[in-house]
């Protein structure tokens, strides 16, 4: 397949989906975020972070006043800043450059009620009452933000601007609109995939939203969101909630590969949203190979068995790091030639480490679940790679043009291996993880 950089992005680290999957203080919820984090941080040679998922995730603020902050693995994150600090980054969150008024941004870490209220505040407040990071605590006190809501974001921010002072945080450049131009782009592939987004809809009204949206013009995620929920509001029929699930998730795809294009990774993960029609062939593939009636409970883990991602985030930091180091050669392999051996015998080295520190429910791992691999993919580009990891199997599953033209043989091979090994469930959020050369290709 070639040489790969193995950078990760994903949706399950923006702030809006740490939103409705963490609540603060919730301290199992914490070991499984982290421990899904080590998780991509070891399937992949970085895991790309935004500014923004920082300074308003709930999960990196809420474990920045704790000491399960050291246990990040720092070394295997990329936090892209809009500018050369993350102080900066949090001040040009609230100011817009050249307007008389404050950002409204709308902060997905604070209740919905406050946020809602200091969005509209912020739209008319004078850009001169900010003149440094250290004046937004202040201001959106001010501004009506509860007392104890304001401490914690700004304990997080100035322990996450204390990290990148002490050059813990490894960084890179946010690119300006002149070295990517991300609206552009993202319209460009909204405007190749819309035929396909048109054919799958099924109700008038679907379409006419669909079309609306199209119109806009905008690269504005939340404004799209917002406009989707007034027309839910105004619904109550189950074709159309299918059919604005389908735009949703359409718009939030194409949002997340440009994105991953534009911080410079070849791989990415996105959610859609329950009920959601598939479109393109990985998501075709995901549904096909869901099987059971019940949804799955735990969106954080993503088909991996939880008990093992919550214990990944138990692993003492200088252990995790330490398997790191002994496995490179494997994972180089991996990252670099997408060697699915490689990938196999560093993870049989991490759970068996797990194993026989923490040991697992039986009913959960009851042996390492990488030695048994099934292998499905085909030479070609643009196929979608997914690493998958679940009880006794490691699937590497070819979600895209591989899908496409395995054998039949090879799909029912593919569905007996996912079905088994990751317990896949009809209504469960449909996942996508994909190699990125396809759509970069599509979106320039």
């Amino acid at each position: 397949m070639g040489t790969t950089k193995a950078h990760y992005f994903g949706d399950v680290y923006d702030c809006q989906t740490q939103a409705k999957n963490y609540e603060w203080g919730a301290k199992e919820r914490a070991r499984l975020y982290l421990g899904r984090l080590r998780l991509d941080a070891y399937i992949n040679r970085r895991v790309v972070i935004k500014d923004g998922d920082v300074i308003d995730g709930r999960f990196f603020l809420d474990i920045s006043s704790t000491s399960l902050i050291k246990s990040l693995p720092f070394g295997r994150i990329n936090f892209a800043l809009r500018t050369g600090s993350f102080k900066e980054s949090i001040f040009l969150s609230f100011k817009r450059p050249d307007s008389e008024f404050l950002k409204p941004l709308f902060l997905d870490s604070i209740p919905e009620g406050p946020a809602k209220a200091l969005t509209r505040q912020l739209a008319r407040c004078p850009a001169e009452r900010l003149q440094s990071w250290e004046d937004v605590p202040k201001l959106i006190y001010s501004l009506g933000v509860p007392k104890d809501q304001v401490e914690r974001l700004e304990s997080g921010w100035r322990r996450f601007s204390e990290l990148d002072e002490q050059n813990i945080l490894m960084t890179q450049k946010w690119p300006s609109p002149q070295e990517f131009n991300f609206k552009a782009r993202l319209l460009q592939l909204l405007e190749v995939t819309k035929k396909h987004l048109l054919a799958a809809l099924r109700t008038p009204e679907g379409t006419h939203v669909a079309k609306e949206i199209l119109a806009l013009q905008t690269d504005s995620q939340t404004d799209v969101v917002v406009y989707l929920r007034s027309v839910r509001k105004a619904h109550s029929a189950p074709e159309v909630h299918r059919d604005l699930a389908t735009i949703e998730s359409w718009y939030g795809g194409a949002y997340n590969r440009i994105a991953a294009d534009q911080h410079n990774c070849d791989v990415t993960e996105f959610s859609d949203l329950p009920g959601s029609t598939a479109i393109s062939e990985g998501q075709k593939a995901f549904d096909e190979l869901s099987s059971l009636s019940e949804p799955q409970a735990n969106p954080i883990c993503f088909g991996y068995p939880s008990d093992f991602v919550e214990v990944l985030g138990k692993m003492d930091a200088a252990e995790f790091d330490e398997v790191i180091k002994e496995q490179r050669g494997n994972l180089d392999l991996w990252y670099d030639d997408a060697d699915p051996e490689a990938l196999r015998r560093a993870l049989d080295v991490l759970v068996e480490r797990l194993e026989k520190k923490y040991g697992f429910d039986e009913n959960v791992i009851s042996e390492p679940f990488a030695t048994a691999l099934r292998v499905i993919v085909p030479a070609g580009s643009g196929a979608a790679i997914a690493a998958i990891l679940s009880r006794r199997k490691v699937v590497t599953l070819a979600a895209g043009a591989a899908m496409a033209f395995a054998t039949e043989g090879a799909k029912e091979l593919m569905k007996e291996s996912m079905t088994d090994a990751m317990n896949l469930k009809k209504g469960t959020a449909r996942h996508v993880i994909e190699k990125a050369t396809k759509v970069r290709r599509e979106s320039q």
